[in-house]
């Protein structure tokens, strides 16, 4: 890794061929807030985030000769992103909180979105929980060696009206899983292909509350720590919830008739 590339560089010997390397203290990794999956999910918060087979070519097609080719799906893919990096997609410029992140592949963090209601309101009374993801940033080191607990601290900063639990929390307490790693292939400007090694325990939960409502986006920002170094690492974004859309939802009288062999509603 060349001089410059990572700030506070510090050695650390590869076991896989004993060279010494430079990684960054705190080592590079990037930390995504995300819901649980399938029955654990209520639906009791609105919780959005942009899925890798939104801009990755996930797909794979049979061409001529039986070889396989990966497709994107999508169009128009800077407007799908500025869903997620603004409040509104008509907003001038990306919100500013996003700007503070600065992954080593000059990519625009992308964050989660999280809506609820205040605990003054039955259905969030006690908050959500959340997990988080550890994306170990490819140019970490000179080799892929996996995230360590080596003291890092991650923390919470929050805007008015946003709580959350624990306040700060341990890396090495998210990343006791193995690691796991999943491919992205880009045929689109803008995004590169790249390798993700990545960490996720479910069981580790993050709760986040909204003790008053807030008319602008409020936020969570993770800030990574380590022997007095500090990087913001994450963001999760919250949509301002001081008004609560209603929706009116008409009656419809509905009559079912008989007639022997054929019946049907009117």
């Amino acid at each position: 890794m060349t001089e410059g590339v990572v700030s506070n560089a510090i050695a650390q010997a590869s076991p896989e061929n004993n060279k010494t390397i430079q990684i960054s203290d705190p080592r590079k990794f990037l930390v995504h807030f995300r819901r649980p999956l399938g029955p654990d999910y209520d639906g009791s918060y609105g919780f959005d985030w942009l899925r890798d087979d939104y801009v990755y070519d996930r797909q794979q097609v049979l061409e001529e000769g039986n070889i396989p080719k990966r497709l994107y799906n999508g169009s128009k893919i800077e407007n799908l992103i500025k869903e997620y990096t603004r409040l509104k997609r008509s907003d001038a410029a990306d919100l500013a909180e996003i700007k503070e992140i600065e992954p080593l592949n000059k990519e625009t963090y992308i964050p989660a979105w999280l809506a609820i209601f205040p605990t003054s309101n039955p259905i969030n009374a006690n908050g959500v929980d959340l997990h988080l993801q550890i994306d170990q940033e490819s140019a970490d080191s000179a080799e892929p060696l996996p995230l360590e607990d080596d003291g890092t601290m991650l923390s919470f900063e929050t805007s008015t009206g946003i709580v959350v639990s624990p306040p700060k929390i341990s890396l090495g307490k998210l990343i006791t899983q193995k690691r796991e790693d999943r491919e992205l292939v880009s045929s689109v400007a803008g995004l590169s292909s790249k390798t993700v090694y990545y960490y996720k325990d479910e069981s580790v939960k993050i709760n986040i509350k909204a003790t008053d409502s807030y008319s602008e986006a409020g936020y969570v920002k993770v800030i990574a720590t380590r022997k007095g170094k500090t990087r913001n690492v994450g963001l999760l974004m919250m949509y301002p919830n001081s008004v609560v859309p209603k929706a009116v939802t008409p009656a419809v009288k509905s009559v079912h008739i008989n007639l022997g062999d054929f019946s049907y509603a009117a």
